[in-house]
């Protein structure tokens, strides 16, 4: 069973909620708007501050306008719910 630890909600795509989010494992979800239906990355992460803050930086991501991440216990189980929710929401 997957544990999420924290949810982030729903949050702007800026440098000041980035680097705010969580040191921990987990998920992340990039958007182009706070709806399900504009999924456009979902991603596992062994930190997500670390990789967010990457992602920002990418210029090819000019579309995102939000994000959100869940904090796990482990990483494994962020490769799972990742991978559960990519067939869910963007295959």
């Amino acid at each position: 069973m997957t544990a999420i630890k924290i949810k982030s909600g729903i949050l702007s795509w800026s440098e000041d909620n980035v680097i705010n989010a969580s040191n921990d494992c987990g998920v992340f979800i990039l958007r182009t708007s706070p709806t399900t239906d504009s999924i456009k990355i979902i991603e596992a992460s062994e930190n997500l501050n670390k990789d967010l803050v990457v992602r920002i930086a990418d210029s090819s991501l000019s579309d995102i306008k939000f994000f959100d991440w869940y904090s796990m216990d482990t990483f494994d189980e962020a490769i799972e719910l990742a991978r559960s929710w990519n067939e869910k929401y963007i295959s």
